[in-house]
């Protein structure tokens, strides 16, 4: 079976597109009222934070999945569940 690979770009444009929808359409600003904005650009910062770790782990193992990596950085139990929560 053939591996899928997307690029830095793709990813970031996924993250992005994804908070931005999240943001929409989840009632998270329901609690927050006026300071909804805020939550919202909070969840973006922690986002783009999260989009550069993927990249640097992205740029140290090019030819391995995350699932595959965080077994080989964590070690093969840790690494395991760790891959297990992320795919779930």
């Amino acid at each position: 079976m053939e591996k899928a690979k997307i690029s830095d770009t793709q990813l970031f444009i996924l993250m992005v597109l994804f908070e931005l929808g999240s943001a929409l359409l989840v009632p998270l600003a329901m609690r927050a009222k006026q300071d909804a904005w805020l939550a919202i650009l909070i969840g973006m910062l922690c986002s783009f934070l999260f989009f550069l770790i993927y990249h640097k782990l992205y740029s140290y193992y090019p030819e391995l999945l995350p699932t595959e990596y965080m077994q080989k950085i964590l070690g093969k139990v840790l690494g395991t569940l760790l891959a297990f929560i992320y795919v779930v």
